[in-house]
């Protein structure tokens, strides 16, 4: 490992570090440095594969956070709390961030939530896949198309899974 690689993971280290300090030091700063802090240490913590400290620090975020910023953090931690095989909680910020994606029509969160859920790998049987087909195609309908990037990951989800459960409409 060269010298600039350890000073990245050290910068990593400290902003993890420091957003671990403010949450321990609870409201004596204000809660937009807190939930910056918060973030950027998440994302840290994601860089170096820490997900469990991610899920902390995004926690964390999600408790000082503006509702828009809340839903966009709770589709982060879902994505963390699958990663982490911690199903129930991953689909419950899924449940969450959906809930309040529809609310607020930001498809585009409801999306990267239902990504996340489909990182696990295919349903398990016939019916939840096409549970999960229907709510892809209710965030596929509401989701601006120009976002092409976003949408195409979610057909693509829904293409492989209809390969695997119903041929005929996957043609």
């Amino acid at each position: 490992m060269c010298s600039s690689d350890l000073a990245v993971r050290r910068r990593r280290g400290d902003r993890i570090a420091i957003a671990r300090h403010l949450r321990a030091a609870g409201d004596l700063t204000s809660a937009a440095y807190r939930l910056e802090a918060f973030v950027a240490g998440a994302e840290a913590a994601t860089d170096e594969a820490a997900l469990d400290v991610a899920r902390e620090l995004l926690g964390a975020a999600i408790e000082v956070a503006d509702p828009d910023t809340r839903l966009e953090l709770l589709a982060r931690r879902a994505a963390a709390d699958f990663a982490l095989g911690d199903v129930a909680a991953g689909a419950a910020a899924v449940e969450e961030t959906l809930a309040g994606a529809r609310v607020a029509g930001r498809w585009d969160l409801a999306a990267e939530a239902l990504l996340a859920e489909a990182n696990l790998g295919f349903p398990p049987n016939i019916t939840s896949a096409v549970e999960r087909i229907e709510r892809i195609d209710e965030v596929l309908g509401g989701l601006d198309p120009s976002r092409v990037a976003l949408r195409a990951r979610l057909q693509t989800w829904v293409a492989h899974t209809l390969v695997n459960v119903d041929h005929a409409r996957a043609l």
